[in-house]
């Protein structure tokens, strides 16, 4: 049972606006669990709640065109979300956004894995990817169905398939079915491997509010949804050989124009890149080098018409000391084709380190300096950019732990130095967590963010009392501001929404 309580402006864009209730409500939900045998266990969900789940940590998009991942974090849909992992993102639960139901049957024997999922979403989204941008909306109400199987084979290989469908309730299908394998031979070399084929029935939701005027695919098919029915391939290949000494790995990834899979995370198609990867690697016999290894990457992107996107050389130093700590560099020169511009010469370099020296404190930075794309710009053309990231976890004492985050990023025109050009930007994203834990049952979590790009605050305190991993009970809030800056005279920092929320759950166990 969950009870809350939601309230923002009636205009999140004008400060102005009435702060009035959007959302009181007092819902319930169901789970069950059946253990059909030792090996296999069903379970199923009627309105779940997600409320105590923590927000995604913010990413920069300033200067990307496509869409960004955020890791799965609901618990129904994390537990044996291993089953579901293939070198294609074919499967992204994620997709399910607000499911009014859903069921999943898991299974492990000593060879095999099975995993097969069936849900209801109330509002679905749905992601369109083409070859240098994706498109992204709220369809509507959908049904999918996932199903996955692994199989292992003598002691290191498996074989595995997989199989997605989702249909909307406005008309619309797509289903993508595959197979993939893992096989070693030979003791040191492994062959990777797989192969989809996905089938999309579009819906007919239109251009999207005049986003979709273009076409793909040589012209066959038009950027809108508008009931074209197409098929297409995704495909992936690796070769690789591994020593003592030294890594080798040859790879190829092709995805066509017309590939589509609803419940995958795949961003972009009409692509095709092959690589090759060596890393020679050493251990010294000395108090304080565990290894040193060399890194070299050369690699080509293409699409499928054969014109030529990218190509870069990476080459990179690695030491790993003592006492859990590593640093390293690297440099990349590329060539790359974006938005019909010929953008050569691109040169940066980057310089990273993580430690973990004491057991109470874990360390990770890296800054890259050089050129960057300018994808926003028009048209897109080389700046001068620099990126800062750091993390840290510090845990004094068992039940207190805190963990900081820091990343920045600047991107500048390199004739004026001006950042506010249009495409050319700075600002930062800063995010904090700490976990107090009380007693063994007790336990608060706070979380605050302040993302520079959207001038947004987010504060998120949450209280549970846990009995068992299903007998708990939470007290939470989210509180979200937005600095308005000089967008409105007399306004600053304002408050946008907030919610309070109470949500009790209870098992009852045969």
């Amino acid at each position: 049972i969950t009870a809350f309580d939601v309230k923002g402006l009636d205009d999140p864009s004008d400060p102005g606006s009435n702060f009035v209730n959007q959302d009181s409500n007092i819902e319930f939900g169901i789970g069950a669990r059946y253990a059909i045998s030792s090996s296999y266990a069903a379970e199923a969900t009627i309105n779940p709640d997600f409320s105590q789940v923590e927000s995604d940590a913010a990413q920069i998009e300033a200067n990307t065109t496509f869409a960004l991942f955020f890791p799965e974090q609901r618990p129904f849909f994390q537990e044996g979300s291993d089953l579901y992992g293939s070198y294609i993102n074919a499967i992204y639960t994620r997709t399910i956004n607000d499911p009014q139901w859903a069921g999943k049957l898991t299974g492990r024997t000593e060879r095999s894995s099975t995993a097969l999922l069936l849900a209801q979403d109330e509002l679905s989204p749905i992601v369109l990817p083409f070859e240098e941008r994706t498109e992204i909306t709220t369809g509507q109400r959908s049904w999918s169905a996932i199903w996955r199987t692994r199989y292992s084979v003598g002691e290191s290989s498996f074989v595995a398939g997989l199989g997605t469908f989702r249909a909307l309730e406005g008309g619309g299908t797509n289903t993508v079915y595959g197979v993939d394998s893992m096989l070693r031979f030979l003791d040191d070399y492994q062959f990777k491997g797989q192969l989809l084929i996905g089938h999309t029935q579009e819906s007919e939701l239109g251009d999207l509010g005049g986003s979709l005027g273009g076409s793909f695919d040589g012209g066959k098919y038009t950027e809108a949804l508008d009931g074209e029915s197409f098929t297409g391939t995704a495909g992936h290949a690796s070769l690789e050989y591994h020593v003592r000494r030294l890594d080798l790995d040859l790879e190829y990834w092709r995805t066509s124009p017309t590939f589509r899979a609803d419940n995958g995370f795949i961003f972009q198609n009409d692509n095709q890149r092959a690589s090759f990867i060596a890393r020679p690697k050493w251990q010294p016999d000395n108090r304080l080098l565990d290894e040193f290894s060399l890194f070299a990457m050369v690699a080509r992107v293409w699409n499928t018409r054969g014109t030529r996107k990218d190509e870069w050389i990476r080459p990179q130093i690695n030491f790993q000391f003592k006492s859990q700590t590593s640093v390293g560099a690297g440099f990349v020169t590329s060539n790359e084709v974006f938005g019909g511009q010929e953008l050569n010469g691109i040169q940066r370099f980057d310089v990273f380190a993580g430690t973990r020296f004491s057991e109470y404190i874990n360390f990770n930075a890296r800054f890259e300096q050089g050129d960057f794309v300018v994808r926003n710009a028009s048209p897109p053309r080389l700046g001068d950019g620099r990126l800062f990231s750091a993390g840290l976890t510090f845990q004094p004492v068992a039940r207190v732990s805190f963990e900081p985050s820091y990343r920045w990023q600047r991107l500048a025109d390199p004739e004026t130095g001006s950042t506010s050009t249009p495409g050319f930007f700075s600002a930062a994203i800063t995010r904090a967590r700490l976990n107090l834990q009380f007693t063994r049952r007790f336990f608060l979590r706070v979380i605050l963010q302040y993302d520079g790009f959207a001038q947004s605050y987010d504060f998120e305190p949450l209280l549970t009392y846990r009995v068992n991993p299903f007998t708990v009970f939470f007290v939470g809030s989210t509180h979200a501001w937005r600095d308005f800056g000089d967008d409105f005279d007399g306004f600053g920092i304002e408050r946008v929404d907030r919610q309070y929320f109470a949500k009790f759950q209870y098992l009852f166990q045969s």
